[in-house]
């Protein structure tokens, strides 16, 4: 039985303790302030988004990412979870910085199997979407509709898997 690769990219909803804090602040020779000072926010914020530039970093500059994909899944708003129109990008960067997209508060992106779990937390529930590495008949058959020029509807055969650890 083949092994499933499964880990967590970043998550920005990741605890950065308090702990962390001080310690930091120790090394560093700065007074700490209290678990519900603005210098404590600000260290967890910075903290969190150094998280995700270097998942990101190491993702641009992993060449088996940087392939074409395509981006499926559903968008959680206050009235419903409609499916959006796959989306093909250039890399697994790329796609992951569209899924951040506008009014994102945390995102949290897995690996599975060969695929990128995004959930992207926003004020109306959480989109999920999956990144999927195309395949070359999937690169060839979304060239009409990755320019806007064709409706799509993903093919199976379209989707492949990402070699990724």
């Amino acid at each position: 039985m083949k092994r499933k690769v499964k880990f967590v990219l970043f998550d920005t909803m990741e605890d950065v303790s308090y702990e962390d804090y001080v310690a930091n602040c120790d090394i560093n020779n700065i007074a700490a302030g209290d678990e519900n000072s603005q210098d404590y926010y600000n260290y967890v914020a910075d903290s969190q988004r150094q998280f995700y530039e270097d998942a990101m970093y190491e993702v641009a500059h992993a060449e088996e990412l940087n392939v074409p994909c395509v981006i499926t899944g559903t968008l959680g708003l206050w009235n419903g979870n409609p499916t959006i129109y796959p989306q093909r990008d250039e890399s697994v960067h790329d796609a992951i910085e569209r899924c951040w997209g506008r009014d994102i508060l945390d995102m949290d992106v897995t690996f599975e199997d060969g695929v990128f779990y995004v959930n992207a937390h926003h004020h109306d529930g959480t989109n999920c979407f999956e990144i999927h590495k195309l395949t070359a008949a999937g690169i060839k058959a979304s060239e009409d509709w990755y320019r806007g020029r064709k409706e799509c509807e993903l093919k199976d055969k379209w989707l492949g898997k990402f070699k990724y650890q």
